[in-house]
């Protein structure tokens, strides 16, 4: 293994730094969810699909949400790290 090898955040990107992130699951998740997905809010789609919106303060709290649904068996549809200036509107 080639321990040489440095792994650095991209230029302008804070690693320490929250983002905003938004899942979309195929499956209505009832609102009383949102506290057991640390606060995110939780909207639906006319398709009948739920959008839970929230912070993220890093990778490891990212994958933990991941495993949240997952272990729910949840079907992620996708996930979108919004741009700052969505993220101030929230």
């Amino acid at each position: 293994m080639n321990m040489d090898k440095v792994i650095r955040p991209a230029k302008g990107c804070s690693s320490s730094e929250a983002s905003t992130y938004e899942f979309r699951v195929k499956e209505m998740l009832d609102a009383s969810w949102s506290e057991w997905f640390d606060g995110f809010t939780i909207a639906y789609t006319q398709d009948k699909e739920t959008i839970l919106t929230g912070h993220v303060i890093d990778q490891a709290a990212l994958y933990g949400l991941l495993a949240k649904i997952r272990d729910l068996g949840l079907t992620l549809i996708a996930i979108n790290k919004l741009e700052k200036e969505v993220q101030d509107e929230h």
